[in-house]
């Protein structure tokens, strides 16, 4: 239920507000914590842009770019704000029965503006309130589609944007024609509070990002490559190891016009309709905003991602290397380490290499005299077998032969090489999944999204008893992780570890498609085990390379089988 102060008039608010400013634990700054880096997805101009404040969850975003707040044609005001205590904040939101109705006592339509009076009347509220999305329904068996009272502290969400205090004194978010800028409080009840739409005006020194502004010139950015092609994705050249991005407002170029560009890695800020920077280093998270000024004003932000395809990756498992190794030449910019060389790879090895390198990988059974492979009925010594190589989950690429060639040029490479003893009867396994398809739907800026735990079980296709998987120390790995875009490994395409995509692989958690990761079957398991992935904050890139194909194959003495997962990340352009 909505609840008012009953005896409170904007100057105490505005004292209240400084008063927990000044005195907040942690990270204020003249009397407001840190601004927040802005999130949201590329390209499309939003109509309002910047922060407001409440002092009981902190920053409210309005750059969400595709799904940020905007202004219709008839003044009604759509879509979403972000906060990273409560989540989405709807500014169009259903108002009916049931879930959608408004507070007891209440009436008034959604948030709009009067271009007139300059004042926005209505509601918005707040997504968290429900169990799935942003709107409720009219079925008390599911509580209207809210989740529980004692889950949302009695709050139903709603927030209004102008009303009347019980003592009369009114409040409300205005609209100043001059500056462009929203101002003043909507009031949100005891978990909110009051939001200030402007709260520069508490404090000058936050500049004027600490303003919700409107756009009256609907300005829109892009981003462009050397070619003029419109994109997002930039890759770093394979020779000069640097990459040129076109910054530009697609609005006029009249000369009455000021641009002025800014961006978040520190580059200086510069001016001008198109603006040209040069990259040399991999980032997920570039953004550059322009600041159009003609009478009126309005900003946008794109985002671009730099990425590095010319260091591609080459993992190599091994499948029964008690019984043979596999070598590498010592050709290329990055020749593998010495002891792989020499020793030869018998479980897991990874290395990098550029895009100009072939590697060619020899697997080499041990020979007889070695005591590797025996005949288990006669202690007898067998020379001991090489079967073949797997290649990113295909075995086109080295068909059963050995040695193996790989082009580094064509992305990251993840090889199983398998080896047996031929006295050892060959046992060949099912690997199912349950979800067969891992899928993350939907992803809210700023807060980690996980895939519904996976539940790989691994059983013998002639329906023996599995407990040779034990007797034959098996164990079931994630060979490849490849985004079906490009054929590059996961774990490159973003490049801040802390952003990385990270497998909960039972034994062996990790990130994803760094290297190969491997989990123990045993009885106590029932031969199975547990698969789920996480991915750290909302990402576009990530996004751009959905779906991904993972490589699932079983190691062990004399074991065979395969399967092929996929991964869909498609979280859409924005929205809870």
């Amino acid at each position: 239920m909505l609840k008012y102060f009953s005896s409170m008039k904007i100057p105490w608010r505005i004292l209240v507000l400084g008063l927990f400013l000044f005195f907040s634990v942690a990270g204020f700054y003249s009397g407001f914590i840190s601004l927040p880096v802005a999130e949201g997805t590329n390209g499309v101009a939003h109509d309002l842009s910047g922060y407001a404040w409440s002092s009981n969850i902190g920053w409210i975003s309005f750059n969400g770019f595709n799904d940020g707040v905007s202004l219709s044609a008839v003044n009604e005001f759509e879509k979403y704000a972000w906060s990273s205590n409560i989540g989405w904040i709807r500014f169009n939101p259903i108002i009916g029965s049931g879930g959608n109705a408004l507070p007891s006592g209440q009436s008034g339509a959604a948030a709009q503006l009067n271009p007139a009076t300059g004042q926005v009347t209505g509601w918005i509220r707040a997504c968290s309130v429900f169990k799935s999305g942003c709107q409720g329904n009219n079925d008390p068996a599911d509580n209207y589609g809210l989740k529980l009272d004692s889950d949302r502290g009695g709050w139903d969400g709603w927030i209004s944007m102008e009303g009347t205090a019980v003592d009369g004194s009114p409040y409300g978010v205005t609209y100043d024609t001059n500056s462009g800028q929203l101002r003043d409080y909507a009031w949100g009840a005891d978990v909110v509070g009051w939001i200030d739409f402007c709260p520069k005006d508490s404090d000058p020194t936050l500049g004027d990002a600490a303003c919700v502004t409107l756009d009256t010139l609907n300005v829109q950015c892009q981003t462009t490559d050397a070619n003029g092609n419109q994109k997002t994705n930039f890759d770093l050249d394979p020779i000069t190891g640097t990459v040129d991005v076109t910054w530009e407002t697609t609005n006029p170029t009249d000369s009455s016009y000021t641009y002025n560009w800014s961006w978040n890695d520190g580059q200086p800020t510069a001016s001008g309709r198109t603006v040209t920077k040069t990259y040399s280093t991999a980032d997920n998270n570039k953004e550059g905003t322009v600041t159009v000024t003609n009478g009126g004003n309005g900003t946008a932000t794109c985002r671009i991602t730099v990425s590095n395809p010319n260091t591609p990756q080459l993992s190599v498992t091994v499948s029964g290397g008690t019984y043979g190794k596999v070598t590498a030449d010592n050709s290329g910019s990055n020749p593998l380490p010495s002891d792989w060389i020499s020793n030869g790879c018998r479980d897991i090895c990874s290395n990098t290499y550029s895009v100009t390198d072939t590697v060619t990988l020899t697997g080499t059974p041990d020979p007889l005299g070695s005591g590797a492979c025996l005949d288990p009925d006669t202690g007898d010594e067998v020379a001991c077998v090489f079967d073949g190589w797997i290649v990113n989950g295909s075995d086109v690429v080295c068909p059963g032969t050995s040695p193996c060639g790989l082009d580094m040029s064509t992305g990251d490479k993840f090889v199983t090489a398998k080896f047996r003893n031929p006295a050892v009867d060959l046992v060949e396994v099912t690997i199912d999944s349950t979800p067969a398809i891992l899928k993350i739907d939907s992803h809210n800026s700023g807060q980690p999204a996980y895939t519904p735990p996976a539940t790989i079980s691994v059983t013998r296709i002639d329906g023996g008893d599995n407990s040779v998987l034990e007797e034959r120390n098996a164990k079931v790995c994630i060979d490849s992780f490849i985004s079906s875009s490009g054929g590059m490994s996961i774990y490159n395409i973003v490049n801040d570890d802390t952003q990385r995509t990270f497998c909960d692989f039972d034994d062996d958690p990790g990130y994803c498609g760094q290297r190969s990761q491997c989990s123990t079957l045993s009885s106590s398991n029932n031969y199975s085990t547990h698969f789920q992935i996480m991915i750290p904050d909302r990402s576009i890139a990530l996004r751009d390379g959905s779906p991904y194909f993972i490589t699932l194959s079983i190691l062990g003495d004399g074991l065979s089988g395969q399967r092929e997962l996929r991964f869909i990340y498609n979280i859409g352009g924005g929205g809870p």
